[in-house]
């Protein structure tokens, strides 16, 4: 059986790219979606839109992380109706692009996340809401690194090296290396230090 030769998808045109987003493969339609948004054309917004209903869920999340950067207001009714999905992760890219594209009518449902039971969902609904300008939601993103949980710390660490403002840059160095000092997991310190490399180039 011949095997299948991976996209190059920084190699094809926008209309191979946007037949990608149709394939049956859950990565091609992915790598696509992410190539699209990268480019930045902000024409291709409604396809991507599309990808918000993708049965892989990773896919989801390349979808609203593109739809982001392509800056298009028209995708914001497609993104609340993706917010109302139960994957903590997806809900996660899609408030942050919600709020990247300033929709301060989705606020009701960012506080709504804060008040949820998963730690996950009160994470991104902070996340959100600093987003929007409410700056001192910072802090429960920060206290999010000493979670008991890896995954709510690795999304943490890599939400501050995405959102956090110049200004407060010195505020989220503090919280990362509080959490270096109390942290015992390598992988985690890894992260961690990673994250702060990062914010320290800046």
């Amino acid at each position: 059986m011949k095997k299948r030769q991976p996209l190059d998808p920084e190699k094809m045109t926008v209309l191979q790219l946007l037949q990608s987003l149709k394939s049956s493969n859950d990565f091609d339609r992915g790598d696509a979606a992410e190539e699209l948004g990268a480019r930045a054309i902000a024409s291709v917004w409604r396809p991507i839109c599309g990808m918000l209903e993708d049965s892989y869920w990773p896919n989801r999340c390349s979808a609203a992380e593109a739809l982001g950067l392509l800056r298009s207001p028209q995708a914001i009714p497609y993104l609340r109706r993706a917010l109302n999905t139960r994957n903590a992760v997806v809900k996660g890219y899609v408030s942050e692009t919600l709020a990247e594209l300033g929709d301060k009518d989705s606020r009701p449902a960012f506080e709504r996340m804060k008040k949820s039971r998963s730690p996950r969902n009160r994470l991104n609904g902070a996340a959100a809401l600093y987003i929007l300008g409410d700056d001192m939601q910072l802090a429960e993103v920060i206290r999010h690194l000493t979670s008991p949980q890896y995954r709510d710390q690795c999304a943490s660490s890599n939400l501050l090296s995405r959102i956090v403002r110049r200004d407060h840059l010195g505020w989220a160095i503090e919280g990362l290396e509080k959490a270096i000092r109390v942290e015992a997991n390598r992988a985690r310190i890894s992260d961690f230090k990673r994250t702060l490399k990062e914010l320290n180039q800046r």
